[in-house]
């Protein structure tokens, strides 16, 4: 679901960051929308948002959140609590580099460049 941060364009990777108003209802409605499927086991990162979303998507199942920092997004550094457009802008050069890089060289631009 939806983070404060994501909401105005702050990179969060693993820094953690609240659901929205918003992004607890997106969970909600996935939540509904899984409730008939069996689930075996229920796993999360230790970052509160997703065991806040695990938690929801859990319902009435009888499990318990498995959480772990295995389990956490990249990290993106010092981009962390930044603002995306900032970064782009600063770094352009870099963007432009993906067009010139392999597939595999380009995929952390290409994420980042999402952001």
């Amino acid at each position: 679901g939806e983070t404060e941060w994501n909401k105005i364009g702050i990179v969060m990777g693993q820094s953690d960051s609240p659901l929205t108003e918003a992004g607890l209802e997106q969970v909600k409605t996935t939540a509904q929308e899984l409730k008939d499927i069996h689930f075996d086991a229920i796993f999360s990162s230790d970052l509160h948002r997703a065991q806040r979303t695990a938690e929801i998507i859990k319902l009435e199942r009888q499990l318990a959140v498995q959480a772990s920092k295995a389990l956490r997004e990249r990290t993106y550094g010092s981009w962390e609590g930044k603002i995306g457009e900032d970064y782009r802008k600063n770094f352009q050069h870099l963007f432009d580099k993906v067009k010139q890089l392999s597939e595999k060289e380009a995929k952390s631009f290409k994420i980042a460049e999402k952001l």
